[in-house]
C-alpha cells in the first residue's frame, strides 16, 4: 500500500502524552488521563456494592473511596451497555475501578470502555493526573491527534489496518487565532491549550487523498483540560471522462459505472451537460467503465451493458488500471449506433410552484421488472434537469426531494409519468406533493 511519510515534518508540542490505538472490542481508542478527565461528567475511585439488570443495561452501585470532579455522595449508580456488546464495560462485584462518568445517555449517570473507565489496577496515570487536578498542580492541556491513511475497496469498506501520515496540514482555530501544525512521522499533531473555548481541528488532505470528515470541534471547559482529535485519509483516485453518441455529440444525464470485469462493488456517476462524467474516491485497481444494461425494448430482452471504448464484449474492453490516488483521464466513451440515447429534460417544482433546487430525478423500467434503472440526476436552480433514456424504451419519470426544513425522513415527491423516450420529446413538468 502507498503511506504517506515524507521528510522534514515539524509539529508544535512534540512528545504528546496521547496513546491512540484499538480499544477493548474494537470500540474505541484510549487516550491520554487529561482528555478523559476533562471529557467527563463526575470523576471517582470506587468499589462495586451491587449489579443489577434494567432492561438490557446494568447498573453498578459503587461505594465511593476516593472522589474527584462533581463527586461528593458516598454512593454512586453508573449504567453500563449489556455485557459482550460494542463497548459495555463488565463490572465485577467487589473489584474496584477508575470510572468516568456522564450523563450523556440520560438523566442517570452512564459510563462505557470509551469513556476510560477501567479496573483500578490499570489505572495509575489516570489517578496520578486527577489528584494533580485536585491539588492544583496538573499541567496545563493541550489539544493533540493524529492524521492515518487507509485503504479502501469501492465498496467503502476499510481493507488494511491504519499507516501513519506525516507532513500533513492541520490547523487548530480559536477566536480568529490560529496554530498551523504538521503531523509528524508518527502521525502526530499538539498544540497548547490557549483557554477554555471551543476549538475548530481542521486537516487538509495532500493531491490524491480524501477524508470524510476535514474539520471536528473540540470544545475545552479548563485551562488543564486537554483534547484527541483523529483524522483517516483514504486514496482518492479519479476516472474522467466524456461519453459521446455515435455522431459525437455529448451525452448527458447518462449512468455510467466503474467497477470489477467480474462480479463485485462499483461506483456510479452521472454524466453532465457537457457529457462529462468524473469518478473520485477510487481505490488503486484494475477496472472497466460501462453504462449498466438497460430496460428492454418491445420484443427483446434487456439490453447489454456497453463498456469503454464502446462495446459490449467485456474481453474487448478498456480496462481501467488505476495506481494509488491517480487521475486518469480516458478517451471519449462513444456508444454504439444500437445503442442510442435521447435526452428528457423538464422542470421541477416544489409543492407552492417554486423551482425544486436539489430535487432528485429518477428513470425506472415499467412492466413486469418494475425498479429504478438510473442514478438520480439532480435539478440545478432553476428546477431544471436532463437525464438520458434509451431510445424506444418505456419508462417511468419521477422526482423526489427531502422537504425543506424538515426531517431527512419527510420526503416531497412527484407523481410517476409514463413515457417513451424517442427523439423530439417536449420538456416536462413534475411537480412535488407533500405526500408524508
Amino acid at each position: 500500500m502507498r503511506t504517506v511519510l515524507l521528510s522534514g515534518a515539524v509539529v508544535l508540542g512534540l512528545g504528546s502524552s496521547l496513546v491512540l490505538g484499538q480499544g477493548p472490542q474494537g470500540c474505541c481508542e484510549s487516550a491520554a488521563p487529561c482528555v478523559s478527565y476533562w471529557a467527563a461528567g463526575p470523576v471517582f475511585v470506587g468499589r462495586v456494592e451491587a449489579i443489577r439488570r434494567v432492561g438490557t443495561s446494568r447498573v453498578a452501585t459503587f461505594a465511593v473511596l476516593e472522589g474527584f470532579a462533581g463527586v461528593r455522595e458516598s454512593t454512586i449508580e453508573v449504567t453500563t451497555g449489556p455485557v459482550g456488546q460494542r463497548c459495555g464495560f463488565s463490572f465485577a462485584v467487589g473489584k474496584e475501578y477508575m470510572v468516568y462518568a456522564d450523563r450523556s445517555g440520560g438523566p442517570g449517570l452512564a459510563t462505557s470502555r470509551c469513556s476510560g473507565t477501567r479496573a483500578v489496577e490499570d489505572a495509575g496515570s489516570d489517578l496520578a493526573y486527577a489528584r494533580e487536578v485536585r491539588l492544583g498542580t496538573a499541567p496545563a492541556g493541550y489539544i493533540s491527534g493524529r492524521v492515518r491513511t487507509t485503504l479502501r475497496d469501492l465498496a467503502g469498506k476499510t481493507t488494511d489496518v491504519p499507516q501513519p501520515a506525516a507532513d500533513i496540514a492541520v490547523t487548530v482555530t480559536r477566536d480568529g487565532m490560529t496554530d498551523i501544525l504538521t503531523s509528524d512521522r508518527a502521525g502526530d499533531f499538539r498544540t497548547a491549550n490557549r483557554g477554555p473555548g471551543a476549538y475548530r481541528i481542521s486537516v487538509r488532505p495532500p493531491e490524491g487523498f480524501y477524508a470524510d470528515d476535514t474539520s471536528t470541534t473540540a470544545t475545552l471547559r479548563d485551562p488543564r483540560a486537554c483534547a484527541a482529535v483523529g483524522f483517516t485519509l483514504h486514496d482518492n483516485g479519479q476516472v474522467a471522462g466524456r461519453v459521446v453518441d455515435r455522431a459525437a455529440r455529448p451525452v448527458a444525464g447518462l449512468t455510467i459505472e466503474l467497477g470489477p470485469a467480474g462480479a463485485g462493488a462499483s461506483r456510479r456517476v452521472v454524466t453532465d451537460r457537457a457529457g462529462r462524467y468524473l469518478l473520485e474516491r477510487i481505490p488503486a485497481g484494475r477496472f472497466v467503465l460501462s453504462v449498466p444494461a438497460g430496460p428492454s425494448l418491445d420484443g427483446e430482452g434487456r439490453s447489454p451493458r456497453i463498456l469503454h471504448p464502446g462495446v459490449e464484449g467485456v474481453g474487448r474492453a478498456t480496462r481501467v488500471a488505476l495506481t494509488a490516488g491517480q487521475r486518469l483521464e480516458l478517451a471519449d466513451f462513444r456508444l454504439p449506433a444500437s445503442h442510442a440515447y435521447v435526452p428528457i429534460s423538464g422542470v421541477v417544482f416544489d409543492p407552492d410552484g417554486a423551482p425544486a433546487e436539489g430535487a432528485r430525478v429518477y428513470l425506472k423500467s415499467v412492466g413486469g421488472n418494475d425498479r429504478i434503472v438510473s442514478e438520480p440526476v439532480v435539478a440545478d436552480f432553476m428546477g431544471r434537469f436532463v437525464i438520458a433514456a434509451r431510445a424506444g424504451a418505456g419508462y417511468g419519470l419521477f422526482a423526489e426531494r427531502a422537504r425543506p426544513g424538515g426531517s431527512s425522513s419527510r420526503v416531497d415527491s412527484a407523481d410517476e409519468m409514463r413515457l417513451v423516450a424517442v427523439d423530439g420529446l417536449k420538456p416536462v413538468r413534475l411537480t412535488l406533493a407533500r405526500r408524508y
